[in-house]
């Protein structure tokens, strides 16, 4: 099987557009760093021998408890699954359909208190529930949400507040065949626990970009790697959120207040037309040759914004700490997290920084749970696995 999947990712998203302490008081960290290789995991899921029979598409997961890990597939299989550690089992549930415990479009797992957990399929749009050792309790449909469109579930907190999010309405593509870049506007609003009333939208800002080119020849408007996109995580008593634009990470409460922001100083890396040929190459090196020339006329002659983003992503752990991962250098293999300890008020992000965590070049980070990280590594033939590295914090 040819590694298809950067390009698809891009085909995908074309397709889809057709009070607290402040600075007073708060001394210079002291940070340290540390280093993981990926032959210091303790555990693989993702075998062809193990429940999973392979993975497709990793979709985000949580730790229940230590040891203890929840994820979805949001690939052809459309299942949940819950492994364990110690014991080295893996449960699986669901799979595809449109029924109760089943997934058209699985996005992202979450723990639920201390004995359930919460999975968003957003071919509802949906939220079921299910218990930890994945009994089916009930499903519930999104309510709307005034003044947003497309709404979906980003995140849920422990206390039971689900997180709305959605485009402000008015706000879409452009016409396809005229140039420029257009700003997708999007908003959040919480759901608290056991409501059907949502409340107001409680933050605004540019939750995707779009431009428009032509592709094999026809004028086409769609999404483009470089958006400033949205970023959210969720701590213990607040949510983190980036627009990924630039580098800092904003603080809201449960009834959307906003608490505190961390910021810290990046120079922007220009997004060159040496750079975007470079991308371009590289993932075409694994694509189809039929595809090569449609897709860099689309790259070529789109309209690009001036900047790569800041940041690509973020994740947050039950201890109170946001992990960014800035969005990389050209050519580099560094595959570098910096971790915050969230605070109210405004800090800059030197006050803050507990450690810096350097993991495999080849991995993305799934979840933080208290004594391992979760991380997707992706291999030559394109199939997913998550490993289980130790948590150096």
């Amino acid at each position: 099987m040819e590694n298809h999947r950067p390009l698809l990712v891009l085909v995908s998203l074309l397709l889809w557009g057709c009070g607290g302490a402040g600075e007073e008081g708060v001394e210079q960290a002291q940070h340290s760093i540390h280093r993981i290789a990926a032959e210091d995991a303790v555990w693989t899921v993702g075998h062809e021998s193990d429940a999973t029979g392979g993975l497709e598409d990793v979709a985000q997961g949580a730790f229940l408890e230590p040891g203890v890990l929840a994820f979805g597939d949001g690939g052809s299989s459309q299942k949940l699954y819950i492994a364990t550690e110690g014991s080295r089992e893996v449960r699986q549930v669901g799979g595809p359909g449109d029924g109760p415990g089943e997934f058209r479009r699985l996005l992202w797992v979450a723990g639920e208190g201390a004995d359930g957990l919460r999975a968003f399929d957003a071919g509802g749009p949906r939220v079921q529930r299910f218990s930890r050792e994945g009994s089916f309790r009930e499903s519930v449909m999104l309510p709307a949400v005034p003044g947003l469109q497309r709404v979906q579930a980003w995140i849920v907190l422990e206390g039971g507040h689900l997180l709305l999010g959605g485009t402000l309405e008015g706000s879409g593509l452009p016409t396809p065949g005229t140039p420029g870049l257009t700003d997708e506007l999007g908003g959040l609003a919480w759901l608290p626990p056991g409501s059907a009333e949502v409340g107001e939208v409680f933050w605004e800002g540019v939750v995707s970009q779009w431009v428009s080119g032509t592709m094999g020849g026809r004028p086409i408007a769609g999404g483009h790697p470089w958006s400033p996109g949205l970023r959210v995580c969720a701590l213990p008593q607040m949510v983190a959120v980036t627009t990924r634009e630039t580098p800092e990470v904003t603080l809201f409460s449960p009834d959307g207040e906003q608490l505190g922001e961390i910021r810290w100083e990046q120079p922007r890396v220009p997004l060159t037309p040496d750079f975007v040929e470079a991308w371009a190459q590289e993932v075409l090196a694994t694509a189809e040759a039929a595809m090569a020339g449609p897709f860099l006329d689309f790259i070529r002659s789109a309209e690009l914004p001036e900047f790569v983003p800041a940041i690509q992503e973020i994740r947050c752990d039950q201890e109170g700490r946001v992990w960014v991962h800035e969005f990389p250098p050209p050519e580099t293999e560094v595959n570098r997290w910096r971790v915050f300890r969230a605070h109210e008020g405004v800090l800059e992000a030197e006050k803050v920084l507990e450690a810096e965590v350097l993991l495999p070049p080849d991995v993305s980070l799934l979840a933080v749970g208290a004594d391992h990280l979760a991380a997707v590594h992706r291999d030559a033939l394109d199939v997913q696995r998550v490993l289980w590295l130790p948590n150096p914090l």
